[in-house]
């Protein structure tokens, strides 16, 4: 376990997602673990349909020749902070966020990393530009950033 943390893996079951853990780990938890890994379920399920809902958006916007802002990617990866800080609070990290998100969201690892990275160097949506297309920040939140 890492610092008390729980690695926690998700399993596709149609629509719904289950928490899963490895044997090692659930010797040594209490009894409290059902509880926590069902809500880590629907934690990850809620976000998941947010953000399912949204690269349909974007899937859209793209079929229309639309530009796709770096704002509304923001969104995206808000939604996958927001994953981890809830499974933070209740004690639990994502084992291999990657593979679980690419899997789910069926888009590229890359796309994940991308969006990861944009909002890590974004705390906030107001703090990008409202025009700014996504094209030219994927490949380097940073060069747009105040963050050093």
């Amino acid at each position: 376990m890492n610092k008390n943390k729980i690695r926690i893996n998700f399993i596709s079951r149609g629509n719904r997602y289950l928490a899963s853990i490895s044997f090692t780990d659930f010797e040594a938890l209490n009894k409290d673990l059902k509880i926590r890994l069902d809500k880590a379920g629907k934690v990850y399920e809620r976000h998941l349909k947010k953000m399912k809902g949204l690269l349909k958006t974007r899937d859209n916007l793209k079929l229309k020749n639309k530009i796709i802002t770096a704002r509304f990617m923001w969104r995206i990866g808000n939604e996958i902070f927001l994953i981890l800080e809830e499974l933070n609070n209740i004690g639990l990290i994502v084992d291999d966020l990657y593979e679980n998100l690419t899997r789910d969201l069926k888009v590229s690892k890359t796309t994940i990393k991308r969006l990861i990275s944009l909002r890590r160097y974004f705390n906030d949506i107001n703090e990008l530009p409202p025009r700014l297309g996504w094209s030219k920040i994927k490949d380097a939140p940073k060069k747009y950033s105040n963050k050093s």
